[in-house]
């Protein structure tokens, strides 16, 4: 009973392996991709401010997701000029701003610590309904500390 036991969770570790960090660029990118796939056609979407270390890096999140969205020809991408960085987690606070910009689809998350390893940032990526919270897709992604991400952590202002 014990070796099919240990088998069956080696066969689980095998089939899942631990994800794998990536570059910024391409944890953007990634995250991108499959926002694309999940959000529904004709769909109005707003990213709003990433919750990160710093503005410029909060900045720089919110802008290449959008980018990434408004390359689908498919989605109508509204923009959000407020200030507050809001993650993942903040639905609450998100919903409203939402709704207020007529929007059916909010983008948001977080760069914070991972906890799994010093050190080292986790992007967080959702995008839920404005009109039930229901999450579309939830992306994690582990960062690697590659020159951009360093350069936009040391930021302390936008140029």
């Amino acid at each position: 009973m014990k070796k099919i036991a240990l088998l069956s969770m080696l066969l689980v570790a095998a089939i899942l392996p631990a994800q794998q960090s990536l570059p910024l660029d391409e944890a953007i990118f990634t995250a991108g991709r499959y926002l694309n796939m999940r959000i529904p056609s004709r769909a109005k979407v707003a990213v709003l401010n990433f919750l990160a270390p710093t503005e410029a890096l909060s900045t720089y999140v919110t802008e290449e997701l959008t980018r990434a969205l408004d390359r689908n020809p498919m989605l109508t991408i509204v923009e959000y000029s407020g200030h507050t960085q809001i993650s993942e987690t903040m639905i609450d606070i998100a919903q409203p701003i939402g709704k207020q910009l007529g929007v059916l689809v909010l983008v948001l998350g977080s760069i914070t610590a991972n906890k799994a390893e010093d050190d080292s940032l986790i992007l967080r990526t959702k995008a839920i309904s404005v009109q039930n919270t229901q999450a579309y897709w939830t992306g994690t992604y582990p960062l690697l500390p590659d020159q951009t991400l360093t350069r936009l952590q040391n930021l302390t202002e936008i140029d």
